[in-house]
């Protein structure tokens, strides 16, 4: 009987060591299944000197938008604190910016190094049918001008492109402008039909680099 009590104890107790002993579980700071964030992309662009033509940070005087549709918008901005935004409404298929620069802009660069650049915002880049872009130094489109085919710089995506546009690869009127003194910038283009429900559009940070 006394054999039989000590089994039964020395059972007892191992019953009470093994509950003592069960390890505890806790959650695993193993981190080798998170996805790192993604890398930042630094544009080279960006770290150039750059002479601004402006801002888009606020919709004065100076800015022309077709159709009176234009708004300055911070949500969704590419630079600075806003961009000018507009659309083509229903029934229609036209879409205009101008902005008149009073003083002139000394750009600091020339015909053979110079780069205009700008953001511009495209809701249904399949849907564009014609169009320009021109910067002029007469305060008028259709004189000392330089311009681009918009349907030859792309290709361009829905959503927000940067245009890098090469003042070498421009069509010029009266010889080009004078890039010490450019005071007007225009784009314009027509969509393939006119549109059934708003058309969104914008353009951000206009300015002259050296390639």
């Amino acid at each position: 009987m006394k054999l039989r009590n000590s089994t039964i104890v020395y059972a007892l107790i191992a019953l009470v060591l093994a509950g003592g002993c069960k390890k505890t579980e806790y959650p695993s700071r193993d981190t080798s299944g998170l996805h790192p964030d993604p890398p930042v992309v630094i544009d080279p662009d960006d770290a150039k000197p750059f002479v601004l033509f402006d801002s888009c940070d606020k919709l004065d005087g100076l800015w022309d938008v077709a159709l009176g549709t234009g708004s300055l918008e911070t949500q969704g901005k590419k630079e600075g604190t806003g961009y000018i935004k507009s659309r083509i409404t229903p029934g229609q298929d036209f879409m205009q910016y101008q902005r008149r620069n009073v003083p002139p802009v000394d750009t600091k660069v020339t015909p053979e190094n110079g780069q205009f650049m700008f953001w511009f915002y495209i809701q249904d880049a399949s849907q564009l049918k014609e169009g320009q872009i021109q910067i002029s130094s007469a305060n008028d489109p259709d004189k000392s001008r330089y311009g681009w085919d918009i349907m030859k710089v792309g290709p361009l995506v829905n959503g927000w492109n940067r245009l890098k546009l090469n003042i070498s690869d421009a069509y010029s009127s009266d010889g080009g402008a004078n890039l010490a003194a450019m005071n007007y910038f225009r784009v314009f283009f027509n969509t393939k039909e006119k549109v059934s429900a708003d058309f969104v559009t914008g353009i951000d940070g206009l300015k002259f680099v050296q390639k």
